[in-house]
């Protein structure tokens, strides 16, 4: 029997420790105690030791010159030790110890500060190489064995100083459990093991290890550790604050380690993140949070690359998205680029044949999400680029992603909901093939309070939009990286407001164009298609759906007649309105034109129609010189009645008798052609040549053609044309204050052969 009682540790570490170690033992005390058996045999040297103990008391060691402990151990316990030299056995009954506490700390090279404290401060000579012992019997393996192992309250105080600021965590009540611990082949080691960490979080471990061959059974249950607490690697990699949030994670992990093969790890279980809250650090305003994010049936299998989990489930997620003056964004701007490495010599791998590559790198990674849920959401989105600055709240997200995988030919299906403003609603829809790069997508916007869009209508056409709502049907598919994609928007009760400086807005006349396109109830309906190639890299969807636009209003502009003709179902151009030559009468094909053009009119009540009328020369003298000689040889009639009576008449106070007419016609004629005709001798009219033909007939055919064309006979016609027109358009129920009669136009300039009076149509 021998028994070692109240050995200062400290005296033993001054004696023969303190030139070798940078540590230093300030104080302990050991008790050693045990019952031995010596004997020598023929097959060697035999020792036995039995109901062995070893108590360590109030152990404290500290770094070589500093005072702050490092380990301190107020009670170990090691009982029941037996030993058997030839049998290469070692059983112990129990190891115990209570409320130890550590500290520990990465430096900023990587390496803990125990491999420094603990290692040699002499250079040690290494040891001579030894024979391998070839005796089997020898080389037979030792067998331990613990019956009980009972850490209770350890705390760890760990700080990683290869962080700036560095990152501390607190262990608390770690306690670590296991019965019949062994290194026998197959046997199994229950153990139980827990721990908080930084108090509030906590972990606990329970199961069962086989050493050899290697394998493991456990159950892992981790709850509520603190995302903030590991503030500073997040800074390593983003500009963002961690105010809040828990993680939490139970499973069963398994592991087994078989001859000649990969380690294998599987994994089963259920995660979620609680009340996570961050902040951007450059502007202070939140960034990403959500109430709760559930993974559910996770399922790993690290050995065959297999990763699959069934539903993700985000609740009440949040997310702010900002694109700033020059265009930069606040997603970029959290994150932290790592500076570039200088481009060093490339050192030539050597050439592996395919039969030597682990088959367990050949396998392709798998994945797959069954379900992405999304509950309760919430964005605030901020484009600050344009010329007035645009910010939309949206709301009450919900719906579902569905199809997540690696799979070849994967189709992920997309359906979710929300509401802009808390009012307008908004649904997508969508397949997407990640393999082929193919999807359709497709987004409906109901009721969208339009004022919201007043900053992108300053950036496009100058313009602020004071009252109005939009729905829109948007469907985008991309194909072979091809987009072809169609635009149904709505706009109800739109109204412009003031004009903003824009040197960069398209110079369009909004005004006549939403006249053109609103309906008698206020709505526009547009149709905008548009197609890209994704390859160009100058490619972007907002430059093309503002270039359709544009186009789209450009053309309706530029044919109003064609815009409006469309709601009548016909293809006639209903810009002119056709008259015979020298008269201002509607022929049943014109009025039926008319009948045309009041019905769409009627449909589009922002219009406003001007008329000019016009007459040509070439055409409608012709006509109306018969006219014009009437008119002379009235007033030829009434100059004679004003010789002879004191009161003078008009023109339009006679009318000619057929012998005043003939008389006058006859006199005029001979006058002007003195060669073709004469009276005879009884005073009676004549031609000179009677074969001619009916003399008053010739004289009226030749008297009319040389009266030169007269304006304000002209101008009179034309304006008869807009009368008429006017009159038929009032009479079909179009408004006279929304009628304007212009100037009229005698030979325009810019006329075609047909004679026709000129429409346009004006914002009202």
């Amino acid at each position: 029997h021998i028994k070692l009682d109240k050995i200062n540790l400290h005296h033993l570490w001054e004696l023969f420790l303190h030139e070798n170690f940078k540590f230093h033992i300030k104080k302990g005390t050991e008790l050693i105690e045990a019952d031995y058996h010596f004997t020598a045999t023929t097959e060697g040297a035999q020792l036995i030791i039995n109901k062995a103990f070893i108590n360590v008391s109030n152990f404290l060691l500290a770094e070589k010159g500093k005072t702050e402990h490092l380990i301190s151990v107020p009670d170990y316990k090691i009982s029941g030790i037996s030993f058997n030299l030839m049998e290469k056995n070692i059983e112990i009954a129990e190891v115990l110890a209570n409320n130890a506490h550590f500290k520990a700390w990465l430096n900023s090279d990587g390496s803990i500060n125990y491999q420094s404290l603990f290692a040699s401060e002499k250079e040690e000579k290494p040891a001579p190489q030894q024979e391998q012992n070839t005796d089997k019997e020898n080389d037979a393996q030792w067998h331990v064995t613990v019956k009980k192992l009972a850490l209770n309250n350890f705390t760890l105080h760990f700080v990683d100083k290869t962080l700036q600021p560095p990152a501390a965590f607190n262990v608390t009540s770690f306690s670590l459990n296991a019965t019949d611990i062994t290194n026998k082949p197959g046997a199994e080691l229950p153990f139980n093991l827990g721990l908080r960490l930084n108090d509030d979080g906590f972990l606990k471990i329970k199961g069962h290890t086989v050493l050899d061959p290697l394998s493991s059974n456990i159950q892992l249950d981790v709850g509520d550790i603190a995302i903030k607490d590991f503030q500073p690697y997040f800074d390593k990699f983003a500009r963002l604050d961690v105010i809040s949030g828990l993680f939490n994670v139970s499973a069963k992990i398994s592991l087994l380690q078989e001859e000649n093969k990969p380690l294998e790890i599987n994994v089963q279980g259920e995660s979620h993140i609680d009340n996570l809250v961050t902040r951007d650090q450059i502007s202070n305003k939140d960034f990403l949070n959500w109430k709760k994010l559930s993974l559910n049936n996770i399922a790993i299998d690290l050995a065959a690359k297999r990763y699959t989990i069934d539903t993700v489930k985000i609740e009440e997620p949040y997310t702010r998205v900002l694109i700033r003056k020059d265009e930069t964004t606040n997603i970029s701007d959290l994150l932290i680029q790592e500076p570039e490495e200088k481009p060093s010599v490339v050192k030539q791998k050597p050439i592996v044949k395919k039969e030597t590559i682990d088959k367990n790198e050949q396998i392709k990674p798998y994945f797959k999400i069954g379900k992405i849920e999304v509950v309760g959401g919430k964005s605030d989105f901020s484009d600050l680029s344009l010329i007035l600055p645009f910010i939309v709240h949206i709301d009450q997200l919900k719906g579902t992603v569905k199809g997540v995988s690696s799979e070849k030919n994967t189709v992920t299906n997309i359906a979710l909901a929300g509401r802009v403003g808390g009012l307008s609603p908004v649904n997508i829809i969508g397949k997407i093939n990640p393999d082929k790069g193919d999807s359709e997508l497709s987004l409906d916007f109901t009721s969208m309070s339009l004022p919201l869009a007043t900053p992108y209508m300053a950036e496009f056409a100058g313009r602020k939009i004071e009252k109005g709502n939009m729905s829109l049907k948007l469907k985008y598919k991309i194909v072979s990286n091809q987009l072809t994609a169609s635009n149904e928007i709505l706009i109800d009760q739109l109204v412009l407001g003031e004009e903003v400086e824009n040197e960069n807005a398209a110079p369009l006349p909004l005004d006549f164009a939403i006249a053109l396109l609103e309906d008698s109830d206020g709505k526009i309906v547009l149709d905008v298609p548009i197609t890209g190639d994704l390859d160009n890299p100058e490619f972007s969807v907002a430059a093309i759906v503002a270039d359709a636009l544009i186009n789209v209003i450009t053309k309706v502009i530029a044919s109003p007649f064609n815009a409006i003709v469309s709601l009548i179902g016909s293809d006639e151009d209903i810009s002119k309105v056709l008259f015979a030559s020298g008269h201002a009468v509607l022929s049943d094909k014109q009025e039926k034109k008319l009948d045309g053009l009041a019905e769409a009119l009627s449909k589009r009540p922002g219009l406003k129609l001007e008329i000019k009328g016009t007459a040509f020369s070439q055409y409608d003298w012709p006509y109306l010189q018969a006219e014009a000689l009437d008119q002379q040889l009235l007033q030829i009639r009434v100059d004679e009645l004003n010789q002879d009576n004191k009161k003078k008449v008009l023109a339009n106070d006679i009318t000619l008798t057929k012998e005043e007419y003939d008389r006058l016609l006859a006199e005029l004629f001979i006058q002007k052609f003195p060669q073709l005709a004469e009276k005879s001798i009884f005073g009676t009219p004549r031609l000179i040549d009677p074969e001619m033909g009916d003399f008053y007939q010739i004289a009226k055919t030749r008297m009319a053609a040389i009266i030169p064309p007269e304006p304000l006979q002209l101008q009179k016609l034309a304006k008869a044309r807009s009368k008429v027109i006017a009159k038929y358009l009032v009479k079909k129920g179009f408004a006279l204050e929304k009628i304007f009669i212009l100037d009229v136009d005698v030979d325009p300039k810019d006329s075609d052969d047909t004679i026709a009076t000129i429409l346009n149509l004006t914002a009202g």
